[in-house]
């Protein structure tokens, strides 16, 4: 079975939607599937087929295959419609406006529900430390602008401390194809954390206005990603 069949099934995608690539980064542990929308679109309001008006790239974070962080990628069309103007069509792997597909969405809450502090300790890597970063080290301008926004959104949420790392702390930024990479530490255990993170999630897309990509320091196990936040992460929020 090909890749792209084998990840079709695994995912449940299925026609106007095609897995057209499956892209593997070894080095950096990553797996990337290409999704394709091919046909006719539908408003997702009032379900009528409308005419095409662009389309926006996004990414949404899965489940890993084989310990390989996944994520799905799509030009997800937006149409014109006469009753509700210019929609983005649904997707079926995910709830709109997320940055996960359901079945990640899922496994996480299921998984924090069920977390004691004993488990989860014993089920991370050692910590990432707190070293400190040099004052040449480039935080981007719209992070910049948006930081007492950004820090109520943590204050709210309960997070014990927010770091901004990769493309928007270096020179790699692109405002065509980057998103904002942010490592959360939440506190354990915490009510409603699951809600809690993916809450704050929602809300730091809206505030920066750009997809976001938010993940867990309890999460972290790739030593080449554990890498890249060493070398890249700035501080951006401490819980007092």
């Amino acid at each position: 079975m090909r890749d792209r069949d084998l990840y079709s099934k695994i995912l449940g995608i299925s026609a106007p939607w095609h897995v057209t690539d499956v892209i593997l980064d070894m080095p950096a542990g990553k797996v990337e599937v290409v999704v394709e929308h091919r046909g006719e679109a539908c408003c997702p309001k009032c379900g009528k087929p409308c005419p095409g008006y662009d389309t926006r790239r996004r990414r949404w974070r899965h489940l890993d295959t084989c310990q390989f962080e996944t994520h799905l990628v799509a030009e997800v069309p937006r149409v014109s419609c006469e009753e509700h103007g210019v929609v983005q069509v649904s997707v079926p792997w995910a709830e709109g406006g997320s940055r996960f597909t359901a079945l990640f969405e899922s496994l996480v809450i299921d998984w924090l529900k069920e977390a004691s502090p004993p488990f989860t300790a014993s089920s991370t890597r050692p910590p990432i430390h707190a070293t400190s970063y040099s004052d040449g080290m480039p935080l981007h301008p719209t992070l910049a602008a948006s930081l007492p926004e950004i820090q109520e959104a943590c204050r709210r949420a309960g997070a014990r401390a927010l770091w901004a790392f990769g493309s928007a702390t270096s020179d790699r930024w692109s405002p065509l194809t980057s998103d904002f990479d942010l490592l959360i530490d939440m506190p354990r255990p915490l009510p409603d954390l699951a809600a809690r993170f993916l809450q704050l999630h929602r809300d730091l897309g809206r505030i920066l206005g750009r997809p976001v990509d938010l993940v867990s320091l309890h999460g972290v196990r790739n030593p080449h990603f554990r890498a890249e936040l060493e070398s890249t992460r700035l501080p951006i929020y401490a819980a007092a």
